[in-house]
């Protein structure tokens, strides 16, 4: 499939989206019992708007580091990974212009972000694009939400996985391709801001053909933040970034402005738009695509596509 036929498809499905086609391809996910949870017991829920994290503070999920220095009975990290992901949703939704995954029609059945802060074997964090209502090793229930699997070890003073995995859910409310390059390489570009300048992606003056990143996974975040930054023009923040700090004072911003954000919200318009055109090909709703489905190569050209497409002419 290659570019030129692609963005015309999108053309015309930018007409029938608008009708009931559109609606028999893009569904809500049931809520479904979940088995995430079934040798775990995360016995201490944190509320924080929208985001339900639970935690352990015995066990073999218990987290590494407990301390409490506000003495509210809440530890310091799980405060701090809350503060993370509200100002990571304000960076996403606000500065951005992106929609919250709860607002999503996909997400309908979700009431809420559940975060599970637990003991994993490797990595960081993980983000789950189904909705599901967990239920513990004790038989607790977690309510019916959308999911972001964090390390019991992680410091969220020194890494920023919990945004980087919010912005999966993001990217799995709008669309169904799970390409790495895409998936992967635009979420670290996310991290910009969250981490000193000397540790964001290199521009690119040329950050030549996306085809040529196909092959890649986080290494694709210097072709978003050079191709966006070369179109289009940056996002800046308003006064209200500077309030977000960590328990220990520290910003949980370094950066007021980031280079080529105004790409990121038409690029999504485009590409949800993209993603209802390829479910009505294959005649199979977005809630209905298998694993291997939504990572298939031949879905790399239709997001390329649409990059090609929003670029200012």
């Amino acid at each position: 499939m290659r570019a030129g036929v692609v963005i015309s498809v999108l053309g015309s499905a930018a007409i029938w989206s608008q009708g009931a086609s559109a609606a028999n391809v893009v569904l809500a996910e049931p809520c479904k019992n979940g088995s995430l949870l079934q040798q775990h017991v995360l016995d201490q829920q944190y509320r924080a708007g929208d985001f339900r994290i639970f935690y352990a503070n015995s066990g073999p999920d218990a987290l590494l580091n407990t301390d409490d220095s506000n003495h509210n009975k809440v530890p310091d990290s799980i405060e701090n990974i809350a503060i993370q992901l509200a100002a990571a949703r304000y960076f996403y939704s606000t500065i951005l212009g992106l929609r919250f995954p709860l607002k999503q029609p996909i997400f309908h059945n979700a009431r809420q972000v559940n975060v599970y802060v637990m003991a994993l074997e490797k990595g960081h964090g993980s983000a789950f694009d189904k909705v599901a209502n967990d239920t513990m090793g004790d038989g607790q229930r977690t309510g019916c939400g959308i999911k972001i699997v964090i390390n019991r070890t992680l410091d969220p003073l020194q890494n920023v996985t919990p945004a980087h995995e919010l912005f999966h859910l993001y990217q799995y409310g709008y669309a169904v391709f799970k390409q790495k390059w895409y998936l992967e390489g635009m979420a670290r570009w996310m991290e910009n801001p969250f981490k000193p300048s000397a540790q964001n992606t290199r521009y690119l003056a040329d950050p030549g053909p996306c085809q040529n990143n196909y092959p890649l996974s986080y290494q694709a975040a210097d072709f978003w933040a050079s191709y966006s930054q070369n179109y289009f023009p940056a996002a800046r923040f308003d006064k209200k970034a500077e309030h977000w700090q960590y328990l220990n004072g520290n910003p949980v911003f370094h950066n007021n402005i980031f280079p080529g954000g105004r790409f990121l919200k038409p690029f999504f318009e485009q590409l949800a738009i993209a993603s209802q055109q390829q479910s009505a090909q294959i005649n199979t709703a977005n809630i209905y695509w298998r694993e291997q489905q939504q990572r298939a190569a031949q879905y790399n050209d239709v997001i390329c596509a649409v990059v090609q497409a929003v670029k200012p002419r």
